[in-house]
């Protein structure tokens, strides 16, 4: 007869996973394409803006960083902000992201690093881009080519915005400037299973073992989850697993049996814990329908020596 052993996740984690720096996911870009032309600021004053919009996520993103294709003259060092959506237009600041380079005199890729700042999902943000001293002008690159790349159906703005005021007013242009958004990975939080039954748990072959983990994964509710046991290894999606106990016979070390559950989010981030339980696996119980038969068999043959015994005598 089955019966269930059950094993939660619960506690803190020992991760063995990814560093968090590999975390980063590329949301959107159109750095693939070429460049076409730029976009000219010849003054402190003026400011360059290009826009993205997240998708429908049901969680907020976190903003990692942005990478821009910029040309300057190696000496005028410049701003890369974060502004929400009012109109159509860059609206309040959001981030001053980190990095003032002073681009080079030919179009380089250069990255701005945020401290984290919160995305929501289906919103439009703009990327505004000012030179903080010197002169003369600085750029940012442009493209024709409206295609981008993206994992999760975030977009780049088809046009842009401009101002020659410090912000104070804003008008609009064709043009794409390009950019590279990138987010940090959720962090799924998994931790170690316990045994609900008295240790060293007694289970016998066939015995239905169930694996349950407590994760969170804010960009992803549904991730892959593998499980890595002496008894099978086990893959699937939905959390808690039920799979059958075919260990091998016997009383394992003190150490207990070693387990690790790896999860895998939509945007390819792995993270896995490991751990361990005691147990005791022994022969598997008979159904009662064995035991009938038994004895039956016994009865039998309880019968043919009495028989035996009577026509002896």
């Amino acid at each position: 007869m089955l019966r269930a052993m059950q094993v939660a996740l619960m506690g803190l984690a020992m991760f063995v996973g990814s560093a968090a720096p590999a975390w980063a996911v590329v949301q959107v870009s159109n750095l693939g394409n070429a460049n076409d032309f730029n976009f000219t600021m010849k003054s402190t004053t003026d400011r360059i803006a290009g826009s993205f919009t997240t998708d429908a996520s049901a969680a907020s993103w976190t903003l990692a960083g942005v990478t821009a294709r910029l040309q300057g003259n190696g000496s005028s060092p410049v701003q890369m902000s974060l502004f929400d959506n009012v109109g159509g237009q860059p609206g309040s600041l959001l981030e001053v992201l980190a990095g003032t380079p002073a681009p080079a005199v030919s179009n380089t890729d250069y990255s701005f690093t945020s401290a984290g700042e919160a995305l929501s999902p289906s919103t439009t943000y703009w990327l505004v881009y000012q030179m903080l001293s010197g002169s003369p002008s600085v750029y940012w690159a442009g493209t024709n080519n409206l295609s981008q790349t993206s994992p999760n159906a975030w977009t780049i703005g088809d046009g842009i915005a401009g101002s020659s005021n410090s912000g104070a007013t804003w008008g609009s242009g064709p043009g794409v400037v390009q950019f590279r958004v990138d987010t940090a990975a959720a962090a799924i939080d998994i931790s170690p299973p316990f045994v609900t039954a008295p240790a060293p748990f007694v289970a016998r072959q066939g015995d239905v073992v169930t694996l349950a983990a407590i994760y969170g994964d804010s960009q992803d509710p549904n991730p892959s989850i593998s499980w890595v046991t002496p008894f099978g290894n086990f893959t699937g999606n939905n959390i808690p697993m039920t799979i059958p106990f075919n260990a091998p016979l016997g009383t394992y070390p003190p150490a207990g049996i070693p387990i690790t559950v790896t999860i895998t989010d939509a945007s390819q981030n792995s993270t896995s814990a490991q751990t361990s339980f005691t147990v005791t696996a022994a022969e598997a119980v008979p159904e009662p329908s064995t035991f009938v038969l038994a004895g039956l068999g016994l009865a039998s043959l309880g019968l043919v020596a009495w028989r035996r015994r009577r026509a002896r005598s």
